[in-house]
């Protein structure tokens, strides 16, 4: 007998028992804003595309770091849905998954290995790439500017390093990418 599962689509704030089958399709770095509470933005997908949006706060992030892997498929279960607040309402839909409760979360395939890169030569990278495309590099920075502020069009300011490995491409990288992970 085939598991029913509950398309993303149609979770709500009402949804109390129930099990989707998605896949992490992003997985943000851990970001500490001015109030120093840590979170980290998920996104998940479901097999009909339909994306829904968790975020892990403090100590969460510790405790599903090695359970949430990326573009890494699971089951989870009676997760509480709720509204996302309007100053954070995005593209993923009006709601989110919280970690709290009795949320069940399951691999589905728990032995499959880990997820590895498809190397594109730039060469083959099409012009034309739509948002959703996505290809796996592999090169070696020769030159790296220094580090600089720019400002967002909403006033906010923030880091930003360019990375040249040839003429042919330019890399620029924002925020803790640019300040901490290029040191």
């Amino acid at each position: 007998m085939k598991p029913e599962y509950v398309p993303v689509s149609k979770l709500t704030p009402k949804s109390k028992s129930y099990k989707i089958k998605v896949a992490v399709k992003e997985k943000s770095p851990v970001k500490i804003p001015a109030n120093k509470r840590r979170f980290q933005k998920l996104v998940f997908a479901d097999d009909e595309g339909n994306e829904i949006r968790g975020t892990l706060f403090g100590d969460e992030i510790d405790h599903f770091k090695t359970v949430l892997e990326h573009q890494k498929e699971y089951i989870i279960s009676d997760a509480p849905i709720k509204a996302t607040d309007p100053r954070f309402v995005n593209k993923e839909g009006p709601y989110q998954i919280g970690f709290g409760g009795k949320i069940a979360i399951q691999p589905l395939v728990p032995d499959s290995g880990p997820v590895l890169p498809q190397y594109t030569p730039i060469a083959d990278v099409p012009p034309t790439s739509n948002d959703d495309d996505r290809f796996d590099r592999l090169g070696v920075v020769v030159h790296m500017e220094e580090v600089r502020q720019k400002t967002s069009l909403n006033g906010f300011p923030f880091d930003v390093a360019t990375l040249l490995p040839d003429q042919a491409l330019i890399i620029s990288v924002y925020g803790e990418l640019a300040t901490v992970d290029c040191q």
